[in-house]
């Protein structure tokens, strides 16, 4: 019962908070991503990584990780996304890490190619506690598949997802919740895009929890979209992220959205400080203030980006005042971190 009053004062507060574009939050994020690393084994055509990223790439130490969870463990979060630029089996670690974040009762997602999954390792991460696992299946076919994903074929990831979804049965768990992913160029005449039912039946009798398709993500001004498509609404909406979640690189420097994955905005180093002054220092201020004051061309890579452009009419949202006030008032430890 605390837990749900908690969860509904805090959904209320991110309402309100971002209705109103408060600068100052009462409330900590509702979400962390944490970069393992930002080495991948694949070039995706749509990913900026396949055209090099700028930062410096690594690994994330255990001692900074540990700090991390530590802090986060009384925030009450959502959940922790265990991946921001890179793919996270890749990291040594990455097993126990999951666990660690489990000891401190953090709900934890992975989101993974999952090239790299064979009995043994699919074993180790399903032994880890990890809550859900999304497989980036990005290719319905074999031709779609291997024209966005290079050097692995449609068969290996298909191959080594089906072998994790096997241990799964062996073991007898029914966590992780399992979730295939695939992405699709923006289609006007679909109201959201859709997984056809030729791709679920390759995964029949396999227990595959949930499908789903999103659209390509312009990546800011990183995804050529002469090539491919995505949407873009008509009306201006600041972007809910910036109220709800960032995300921390595995040198500890955290930015403002798990979209910049060249470090653009950095808000803050998780070495020197802590989640929640970053969460309510300078730079995000400054970053919720321009968004909440339609300035998002005095901010890289918010200004191209496609998900603040929505077919809602923000204003008319304000309008509604269907958002609730935050009724267990405002919790003063979070304002100042």
């Amino acid at each position: 019962m605390l837990r749900y009053l908690k969860n509904k004062w805090y959904q209320s507060r991110y309402f309100e908070s971002f209705i109103k574009g408060e600068n100052i939050l009462s409330y900590p994020p509702r979400e962390i991503f944490v970069e393992p690393t930002n080495h991948c084994n694949l070039k995706c055509v749509m990913c900026p990584q396949s055209r090099g990223i700028k930062r410096s790439k690594g690994y994330m130490d255990m001692e900074l990780y540990r700090k991390i969870i530590s802090e986060a463990k009384d925030f009450n979060l959502r959940r922790l996304n265990l991946f921001f630029g890179g793919e996270s089996l890749l990291h040594p670690g990455i097993a126990e890490m999951i666990t660690i974040a489990k000891e401190a009762g953090i709900f934890v997602r992975l989101h993974t190619n999952g090239v790299l999954l064979n009995s043994q390792f699919s074993r180790k991460i399903l032994l880890s506690g990890l809550d859900m696992i999304s497989f980036s299946f990005d290719g319905e076919t074999k031709k779609q598949y291997e024209t966005m994903r290079k050097n692995t074929t449609y068969e290996q990831t298909l191959t080594a997802i089906k072998e994790f979804l096997r241990e799964r049965r062996i073991l007898g768990k029914r966590n992780p919740v399992v979730q295939v992913q695939v992405i699709k160029d923006y289609d006007p005449a679909l109201k959201e895009p859709h997984v056809s039912a030729e791709f679920r039946r390759i995964f029949e009798g396999l227990e595959v929890d949930n499908f789903s398709a999103i659209w390509f993500l312009s990546f800011g001004e990183h995804l050529n979209n002469s090539v491919y498509k995505y949407p873009k609404g008509k009306y201006y909406q600041p972007c809910r992220q910036l109220w709800s979640r960032f995300a921390v690189s595995w040198d500890g420097a955290a930015a403002a959205c798990c979209i910049d994955l060249d470090g653009e905005n950095i808000i803050g180093d998780v070495k020197r400080e802590t989640l929640l002054s970053i969460w309510n220092g300078k730079e995000m201020a400054r970053m919720r203030r321009l968004m909440a004051e339609k300035r998002f061309a005095e901010l890289n890579p918010c200004r191209s980006c496609n998900l603040i452009w929505s077919d809602e009419d923000f204003s008319e949202l304000k309008k509604k005042k269907i958002f609730l006030r935050g009724f267990l008032g405002t919790d003063e430890k979070y304002l100042k971190g």
